[in-house]
């Protein structure tokens, strides 16, 4: 695509590359848009492409699934660099011939990393702290280097059980904790070479990317004669949220956990309350205050969390290895808690979010993620405005949002990301 002042977005390049037929093709001029997914429980990326064939591309290289291709992106905004990233062909969504000449495909792609996962076979043992566990399987399996945060407090001796290194890396990923608790996420994003391991503690205690400029949702009208109208939220919409009932179901609000070690004859039983062991341990690190709808503990408190509402049994260990501890076991009461707390702030975490479109120059930097991860403030103006109030936001949804999953839909004149965000705390909304 040629270098348009006035598109948002060029996109240098698109190689489809056959590697039987040593063949590739440049098909930039083709392409008419392009949509990147991100997520945060994702070690790959996903896209969908569209491509108007009018010089017999797909014919004369015999495209069914598995070709490479080759995405080269730039921000038109000044000091940026280009973004490149290589994704397979796994399957062909649509193929309209609308005119003699010409003939529109939509390939469905997945990262490399991905495709190449899913050629391979994990079935050996590895001992270690998960995060060294899973830096090995990626550079030995993908030759991908993981960049990881926190300390994760437990070891481990494992047989990965014929799994793909991705899932076999997801699985020893998801019996990760640091030593509050705090979850592991194994990602991948647009901008960076390597895979992402991070705790979620590190991905909510920094400050949001825009404190003093919130992106406001304020109507057309207002948006229209404010001077900040270049950092409005274009639309956006709240659904299947906050399902206390489901929370609830899982054993993650007020439950009593056992346990049992089948080779000493001894059962390890515990209470969990979600207002002691996670909300407290949240607003004691200052991640979130009282105005976040979801961790409101006076909600658990005087609902659910002093009940135990579900009796959960377990096997929590077998004594397999000398010396060291297996997948499902632990040293103490208190790992074993660890584990609930992790999947408590993974359930939340999710179960309260909302969805909301941006204009998306602004987080195609090349320098460093701008999405995945990171925090954002946003604003929403209240359904009820008053003349003498000063407060015109909505104190529910205003306030500051980690994002956890992101679509770049990049066309030749426009260029938007669809933003999943979950709300941490007000910001400067009072």
């Amino acid at each position: 695509m040629s270098n348009d002042a006035n598109n948002l977005v060029n996109i240098e390049s698109v190689i489809i590359e056959q590697k039987e037929s040593k063949l590739s093709t440049e098909i930039a001029n083709g392409v008419s848009d392009i949509d990147i997914f991100e997520h945060l429980d994702k070690p790959y990326l996903t896209a969908v492409l569209g491509y108007t064939d009018r010089d017999s591309v797909v014919s004369l290289m015999n495209i069914s699934g598995g070709e490479k291709i080759h995405i080269k992106l730039k921000s038109n905004r000044p000091q940026t660099v280009s973004v490149s990233k290589t994704f397979f062909i796994d399957k062909i969504i649509l193929s309209d011939k609308s005119t003699e000449l010409s003939e529109l495909y939509v390939f469905h792609l997945i990262e490399d990393i991905g495709y190449m996962s899913n050629l391979k076979n994990v079935n050996q043992p590895y001992s270690g702290k998960p995060s060294e566990i899973i830096s090995t399987i990626s550079k030995a399996f993908l030759d991908t280097t993981v960049v990881h945060t926190g300390e994760v407090h437990q070891s481990m001796k494992v047989i990965i059980p014929n799994l793909t290194p991705i899932d076999a890396m997801c699985w020893i990923k998801n019996r990760a904790s640091t030593g509050e608790g705090y979850p592991y996420y194994l990602y991948s994003t647009l901008v960076d070479k390597e895979l992402q391991m991070k705790d979620l503690h590190s991905l909510m205690t920094p400050v949001s990317m825009n404190p003093k400029t919130p992106y406001s949702f304020t109507g057309s009208s207002l948006a229209e004669s404010s001077s900040t109208s270049d950092r409005t939220i274009i639309r956006y919409q709240s659904k299947d949220t906050e399902n206390l009932f489901k929370l609830i179901q899982e054993g993650l609000i007020g439950s009593e956990y056992r346990y049992i070690n089948v080779t000493k004859n001894k059962v390890d039983t515990f209470s969990f309350n979600v207002d002691t062991e996670v909300i407290t341990r949240l607003k004691t690190d200052n991640i979130i205050d009282k105005g976040t709808p979801l961790f409101d503990n006076s909600k658990y408190k005087d609902i659910t969390a002093d009940m135990k509402s579900r009796s959960i049994s377990q096997i929590g260990g077998s004594s397999a290895y000398d010396g060291g501890k297996s997948y499902s076991e632990s040293g103490a009461v208190a790992q074993y808690k660890f584990n609930i707390i992790n999947r408590a702030m993974t359930h939340m975490l999710t179960n309260s979010k909302i969805d909301f479109v941006l204009e998306g120059t602004e987080f195609l930097d090349g320098n460093a993620n701008k999405t995945l991860g990171r925090k954002i403030s946003l604003r929403f103006l209240r359904n009820k405005l008053e003349e003498s109030s000063a407060n015109i936001y909505d104190r529910k949804k205003s306030g500051d949002f980690l994002i956890f999953a992101c679509k770049h839909s990049i066309s030749r004149n426009s260029y938007y990301v669809t933003m999943s965000g979950v709300k941490l705390s007000n910001g400067e909304v009072q």
